[in-house]
């Protein structure tokens, strides 16, 4: 999608707080699973926050095919 190939940055989705939270919690944990991500961070984070973080981190990272 447009946040996963850089096209669109995940900010104009989720808070830079909420992005910094999501990527320090899936680095603890060793993990972009959604699941474990969700269990640590609670409610106060949506699925879709954890998506958008995490794609625009592995397209900033150079981890996703802009191919696709």
């Amino acid at each position: 999608t447009y946040v996963a190939t850089g096209k669109l940055k995940s900010n104009r989705f989720v808070s830079e707080e909420k992005i910094n939270q999501v990527i320090e919690v899936a680095r603890k944990l060793d993990t972009f699973q959604l699941g474990p991500i969700k269990s640590a961070l609670g409610d106060e984070f949506t699925y879709s926050d954890i998506r958008f973080a995490v794609a625009g981190y592995l397209a900033e990272e150079g981890k996703v095919n802009s191919s696709s």
